[in-house]
């Protein structure tokens, strides 16, 4: 099944891929692994969390709680020839994802829970996270989802979030004003940070075109402005 639809407002949005995954869960046998993917600042990590409480029977995993401490994050950047080669292979705990993945996947396994520790990135104090195993989804919500060459097979279901780069810019933006804490040097890593990411998001979309491969493609348009909606 592949279908776009063009919508505005998150609430619109969360139905849309919960009514997607309640379909895909009728012809799917055993658990679903749904992968939330589209560029850094679309606001996918807010709209997951927004489907989990209209839908608590879904377990949400961030790709952002698997990523590496940011000491050896900036270490890989400041000495690679190809800075944006890191943010898809060497940005992320891969293995460890997969090994979450596994353990909801395992249909014999009694295990309530699925325990993770994320290190806080700048004092290094692990964050206890618990992943229901029970659950008869689990949704993914990340970047580069789709690489094969990175991930594997880890999803049996993507849906792509996509949007103007008007958008995009007007929600880095707020974020970064958001978490504008910090010394001018920090500030800088970050603007820094997401031009490679752009490079690298950039290179995704040619080398592997996600919004060809994806199940359900969520067009997310401003308010106001006028979209045929198609649902087919």
């Amino acid at each position: 099944m592949y279908f776009v639809m063009r919508k505005t407002g998150n609430e619109n949005f969360v139905k849309a891929i919960i009514d997607s995954i309640q379909a895909w869960r009728r012809t799917t046998p055993g658990k679903l692994i749904v992968g939330l993917e589209g560029t850094s600042g679309i606001g996918k990590t807010t709209i997951a969390k927004q489907i989990i409480q209209r839908a608590p029977w879904i377990t949400l995993v961030h790709l952002d709680q698997f990523v590496f401490p940011a000491f050896i994050r900036i270490r890989r950047l400041r000495i690679a020839e190809d800075k944006p080669a890191i943010y898809r292979k060497k940005w992320y705990d891969i293995k460890k994802l997969q090994c979450c993945v596994a353990a909801f996947r395992d249909k014999g396994s009694k295990q309530l829970e699925y325990i993770h520790s994320v290190p806080h990135p700048k004092t290094g104090i692990a964050t206890t996270i618990r992943y229901a195993m029970r659950n008869p989804v689990l949704l993914l919500d990340g970047v580069f989802l789709q690489d094969r060459m990175v991930f594997g097979t880890l999803c049996d279901r993507y849906i792509f979030l996509t949007t103007s780069r008007t958008v995009i810019e007007r929600r880095r933006v707020r974020r970064w004003k958001r978490h504008s804490r910090g010394s001018r040097v920090e500030q800088k890593l970050r603007r820094d940070t997401h031009l490679i990411f752009d490079v690298a998001w950039e290179r995704y979309m040619r080398d592997v075109h996600p919004e060809q491969h994806a199940d359900c493609i969520i067009k997310m348009r401003i308010k106001g402005r006028r979209e045929k909606h198609i649902n087919s």
